[in-house]
């Protein structure tokens, strides 16, 4: 038998949330996951959290939630060689280009000029 004071401490330590850049990663990786399934409909996706950590130490950023991940080809499932990092603001108009036209050529000009920029990998 334990207490309930006990009992409340044993479970906050064992439900233990991820903090700092791990939580950070989560957030981007949740992000990218549901833009995959909601915008792109794709079922499944070939990225995790470690291959989001691998983006932004290849473009030498901290990880923030600021950015997200989005696929560099839109008719290919997202996945570490087929992923880009972009700022929200980028996201936003990337997304909302591709729901009104679903016209990759386009998405993937787009993705060139933002690499031209800087602000993908």
């Amino acid at each position: 038998y334990q207490c309930r004071k006990h009992v409340e401490e044993r479970c906050k330590s064992s439900r233990g949330r991820a903090c700092g850049s791990k939580r950070t990663l989560a957030k981007v990786w949740h992000a990218a996951y549901m833009d995959a399934r909601a915008v792109f409909q794709r079922k499944v996706t070939k990225l995790s959290q470690a291959d989001v950590a691998r983006l932004f130490a290849e473009d030498g950023v901290e990880p923030a939630v600021s950015f997200r991940a989005l696929p560099a080809d839109p008719n290919e499932v997202i996945s570490v060689d087929n992923a880009i990092l972009v700022s929200m603001d980028d996201r936003k108009r990337l997304v909302r280009d591709w729901t009104a036209n679903e016209d990759a050529a386009r998405y993937r000009e787009m993705v060139l000029q933002l690499q031209g920029r800087d602000l993908v990998r």
